[in-house]
């Protein structure tokens, strides 16, 4: 992570913690972040306010048609040249945790993942599977 860091959907914080400095966001009451918010298509951040936006785990959670407007949110607070990382848990996760009878939302491949971020101005810059290949990295650049 670089600069100044904005976590959204923080939890518990974990990452914030993690750090030593940055922002976490989350509406979720049993969250604890440092801001809560209503929604996370409206942040109270000036533009260009971060040089790192992080959504851990948390582009697979956002109902279909969210994602456009907290993704423009997210370019909006975004420093010139800053990045986004997210990860997302694969559709091999989704299908492992359903066998395991945990309930997680359907988990996105790489193609389904850049047609869902791509057209909001970031290019993609790195991605690598990890946990066995149920999850995945991604690190997107501010175009």
């Amino acid at each position: 992570m670089r600069g100044r860091v904005l976590d959204l959907g923080c939890g518990q914080n974990g990452l914030i913690r993690h750090l030593g400095s940055g922002t976490g966001v989350d509406f979720e009451y049993t969250a604890k972040p440092d801001i809560r918010v209503k929604s996370l298509d409206k942040l109270p951040f000036d533009d260009s306010s971060f040089d790192t936006v992080t959504a851990l785990a948390m582009l697979n959670y956002i109902p279909p048609g969210s994602a456009e407007s907290i993704l423009k949110e997210v370019y909006r607070v975004l420093a010139p040249y800053g990045r986004l990382v997210l990860t997302v848990v694969s559709k091999w996760g989704g299908k492992l945790n359903r066998i395991r009878k945990v309930w997680e939302p359907p988990g996105m491949m790489l193609k389904e993942v850049r047609t869902t971020v791509e057209p909001h101005q970031f290019r993609l810059t790195y991605s690598r599977p990890f946990m066995l290949g149920l999850n995945r990295l991604y690190v997107f650049g501010k175009e």
